[in-house]
């Protein structure tokens, strides 16, 4: 081996070499995985750290063939250090530097360094006796086809300085154990066919193990989920315990605002339900607890057949390249069924995923409840919203968006596919509501019901295509809806409402629209309209950074619009929700809400407060407007907004 230039410092490149050398020629495996964990890992970092000061210092000046044999050394010894660390079940950083079959390879062939240290006849001499465990060794040897090392060295998956090193340091290991099989069966002392009949039951014994691993995990799991279904069937007196406190709670805030109830007795009857409160939040807890139990133990099954699995696919990987089709169709057959089982598994997780989702938002969804109505206890300046204010806002965010949709032609894009869709008419668009929710079975009620107050309106708008130019099926491509999002039981029962949307009322309006565009993998664009505006943490998290990772999908997009100020949200880094803004956003007259502000400036000169049904009379304005100029007034410091029994909504100073 010639060297380029002649000022290489021999000595400092076999200082550098030697803590390879060390692994190498000093540690035999089984010594090595003796090592203490700690001295094992000081090894790796001196190798390391050599390693670098070679490659820093004299790969430049070495011959192409004298570098690839000092890096594979650096290679090996730093695979022998991980492989040990890997036999040994450690959880060592220094094993996932290397992949499965890197270091399965020079685990295998490692044990195979018995052959070494023993001569042809006493290999033959111990098989015949059946000592050492050599005969189980050979079988292992014919199983992973290592016969033909070159090919196996071949692959895309060992490293080109591992390639190198493997050849190095076991083909004449290779060499020795054919000789020795070689003799072997010379002597009928192996027969390859009985082998290769041993492996084959090995792996039908492996697949009957497998099946006997399903039919316990599916047991299990239905074991589980009846167990489950009867726990949860506390969950029906948990929702009667909540609609009871959430009726408790209305009351209260209903005696409040409109029969004006003195503060001190509103925050006595407020800590009376506090008990309640707390029971309730402990009975949710137990069950979230109990859900997140059963997610582990399915976590469990599932990666039981996951290894399962693995073991599986590489006996079949092995038939594949035999061409025992026979073999490796028993094989796949148990892969189907593992796969098939473990989808099963999962579409269970996500079931309790779901009904733990659900619990913590209605848990959550009690206590946004008497936050809200504490801060308005403590005089916080409210919101108060009439049925027929809350119909008339419903009826205009639905009609807008509905004309504004109809200035054809459209131009649409949906960066799912990165492209464009130009509309000129609409073929699938349909409306629906929640009147439902508040219906009872007096239909001459219902009917005065839906006349008077707001219906959750949606107004949904679909662009479709056909997955085959004529005669393919049509597939949703994008979705656009403008949803009315009122609470509805407060306006029936009470006239009123006065509770800013909650964080978890949100996402509990958005959670089917994104399980249905996730499957149906469509864009599904909405705006959410609400009179009594939206909770501080709805405005804060829709804003921020996080919220698509942790509340969102990659299919949905989501603004939020105030439908008494005018106000939208939305997160600005969500490049898909740009183009269609424009649709959910109301339209107010400036210059006239700037009037009606400036008419209640005036009244404040002359006295501390001003009635919203006065100012309507003196202006002539619509109840939109002078809403949203009292609402703007409040939110910019200039007053406060309450409701007075017999005087109606004011704001003062």
């Amino acid at each position: 081996m010639s060297l380029i230039g002649d000022d290489i410092d021999y000595k400092e490149l076999n200082r550098l070499v030697a803590s390879a050398d060390r692994i190498l020629k000093g540690y035999d495996f089984i010594r090595l995985r003796k090592v203490d964990e700690y001295d094992r890992m000081e090894m790796w970092n001196r190798i390391e750290e050599n390693r670098k000061k070679y490659e820093e210092d004299f790969v430049s000046e070495l011959e192409d063939d004298l570098v690839q044999s000092i890096s594979s050394k650096f290679s090996l010894a730093s695979l022998l250090l991980a492989a040990a660390a890997d036999t040994n079940h450690e959880e060592s950083p220094i094993i996932n530097k290397f992949n499965r079959v890197e270091l399965d390879l020079v685990e295998d062939f490692e044990r195979f360094k018995v052959f070494d240290i023993l001569s042809v006849k006493d290999a033959i001499d111990k098989i015949k006796r059946k000592e050492g465990g050599l005969y189980e060794l050979i079988v292992d040897y014919y199983e992973k086809q290592y016969s033909d090392l070159d090919k196996i060295l071949e692959s895309l998956e060992i490293r080109r300085d591992l390639q190198i090193a493997f050849r190095d340091r076991y083909l004449k290991r290779q060499r020795k154990i054919e000789e020795i099989i070689s003799v072997a069966v010379k002597e009928r002392l192996i027969d390859p066919s009985k082998i290769r009949k041993a492996i084959e039951k090995t792996v039908l014994d492996r697949v009957k193990e497998s099946e006997k691993l399903r039919k316990h995990v599916t047991e299990e799991s239905h074991a589980r989920i009846d167990e489950l279904e009867s726990k949860l069937e506390e969950l029906e007196s948990i929702e009667d315990e909540k609609l009871l406190l959430e009726e408790q709670l209305s009351r209260l805030e209903t005696d409040f605002v409109k029969e004006g109830i003195e503060k001190e007795s509103a925050l006595k009857m407020l800590k009376s339900v506090e008990s309640d409160r707390n029971n309730l939040n402990q009975r949710y807890a137990g069950i979230v607890q109990l859900l997140d139990e059963k997610m582990r133990e399915i976590e469990e099954n599932r990666k039981e057949l996951d290894d399962r699995k693995k073991d599986l696919e590489g006996e079949r990987d092995e038939y594949r390249k035999q061409m025992k089709e026979e073999k490796e169709r028993i094989i796949e057959s148990e892969l189907e069924e593992i796969d098939e089982l473990k989808n099963e598994l999962q579409a269970r997780e996500n079931a309790l995923m779901d009904e733990k989702r659900d619990a913590e938002l209605k848990k959550n969804e009690i206590a946004e409840k008497l936050e809200q109505i504490t801060d308005a206890i403590s005089g916080k300046s409210i919101r108060f919203v009439t049925q027929d204010d809350a119909k008339l806002y419903e009826l205009n965010y639905i009609s807008r968006f509905d004309a504004k949709i109809h200035q054809f032609p459209l131009k649409l894009y949906n960066p799912l596919e990165r492209k464009n869709y130009t509309i000129t008419s609409w073929k699938n668009h349909y409306r629906s509501d929640s009147k439902e929710e508040i219906f009872t079975a007096d239909a001459m009620y219902n009917a005065e019901i839906e006349a008077k107050n707001p219906l959750n309106l949606r107004s949904t708008y679909i662009v479709e295509k056909r997955s085959l130019r004529l005669i393919g099926e049509r597939v949703k491509k994008i979705v656009i809806e403008a949803v009315s999002y009122n609470h509805l039981k407060s306006y029936a029962d009470y006239g009123f409402d006065t509770n800013r949307t909650t964080l978890s009322e949100f996402l509990i309006t958005l959670s089917n629209s994104i399980k249905r565009a996730e499957v149906g993998k469509y864009l599904h664009v909405i705006g959410i309209a609400s009179p009594t505006g939206w909770d501080e943490r709805v405005i804060s998290e829709i804003r921020s950074s996080e919220f698509a990772h942790n509340y969102m999908s990659r299919y949905v997009s989501v603004c939020l619009t105030d439908s008494v100020t005018g106000n939208v949200y939305y997160n600005e880094a969500d490049e898909r929700i740009a183009g269609y803004i424009e649709f959910f956003k109301p339209e107010f007259d400036s210059e006239r809400v700037e009037r009606v502000k400036k008419h209640v400036l005036n009244i404040f000169k002359m006295k501390d407060y001003a009635v919203l049904t006065d100012v309507i009379d003196e202006t002539g304005e619509g109840r939109s407007i002078v809403n949203k100029a009292f609402y703007d007034l409040a939110g910019d410091g200039e007053g406060k907004t309450r409701y007075i029994k017999d005087v109606g909504m004011v704001i003062e100073l």
